[in-house]
């Protein structure tokens, strides 16, 4: 384990783009920017441009940014029935980081069924956001379809057209 949970939900929210930036994190020393710095700024910088880390395939990209622990944690509250709002407060996270690990569970092959977590209008206003723009960047998706979208609702949307369809719940 490189970093904490806790050091990677800092990251993901902060998103640093220097060594410096990544220095002012908790749990991260000067040891851990020089051995490893250059890598995840590489993976920020490359999420903040296209919404994924760098080589990694977009099916698999959310699997790699979170550890699998913490996916299993909020995978398992999901098959409990909890909202994405009741994850988050029950793990003393933001909604949109419980929606990316949803995201990253879906795009490693889970079966999560957006239909309880994105009214049906959204999804299919996602994917023909995707068909329109040519492209699934989520950012790129953000500005076409504006505020009425929250970044969890084009995360679970875009990953479930990814992934070709959604799935029901278990």
């Amino acid at each position: 384990m490189v970093f904490s949970d806790a050091t990677l939900r800092e990251m993901a929210s902060r998103r640093p783009s220097t060594p410096d930036g990544l220095l002012a994190i908790r749990g991260v020393g000067e040891k851990k920017v020089q051995t490893f710095g250059d890598r995840f700024l590489a993976a920020i910088a490359a999420y903040e441009r296209e919404g994924v880390p760098p080589d990694v395939p977009a099916r698999t990209a959310g699997s790699v940014a979170f550890s699998g622990a913490t996916l299993r944690e909020t995978a398992g509250l999901y098959r409990q029935g909890l909202t994405v709002r009741e994850i988050a407060r029950k793990r003393d996270l933001t909604e949109d980081i419980v929606g990316a690990h949803l995201e990253a569970l879906i795009l490693s092959g889970e079966a999560i069924s957006i239909d309880d977590l994105v009214m049906p209008e959204k999804q299919q206003a996602v994917r023909d956001a995707i068909t329109a723009l040519g492209t699934t960047d989520i950012k790129a998706l953000k500005r076409s379809l504006g505020d009425r979208y929250s970044w969890t609702d084009i995360r679970l949307a875009r990953a479930a057209a990814l992934q070709g369809a959604t799935q029901a719940r278990p």
